[in-house]
């Protein structure tokens, strides 16, 4: 959050708490959609547990982690 103050940051969260994507949020979706985050996150207050650890079955499907190993080696390149 930007924050070091984590009453200032609780606050935020409260304020902005309907942003949170949840299953309900995903079921509006596509049933092939993908819910993508470049991580880290903030489980419990932006994405909850079921729907960023969502890697198989029916439906929409978490990309997360494969978006973020992604990320890794695109870093590892970069460097000098």
């Amino acid at each position: 959050m930007g924050q070091n103050d984590p009453k200032k940051t609780q606050e935020i969260f409260d304020k902005n708490k309907s942003w949170i994507c949840d299953r309900d949020h995903m079921e509006l979706a596509d049933k092939h959609a993908i819910y993508m985050h470049c991580l880290p996150c903030d489980r419990g207050y932006e994405v909850t547990d079921e729907v960023i650890d969502k890697e198989k079955g029916e439906g929409w499907l978490s990309a997360a982690f494969d978006e973020a190993e992604n990320r890794l080696h695109v870093q590892k390149r970069s460097c000098p």
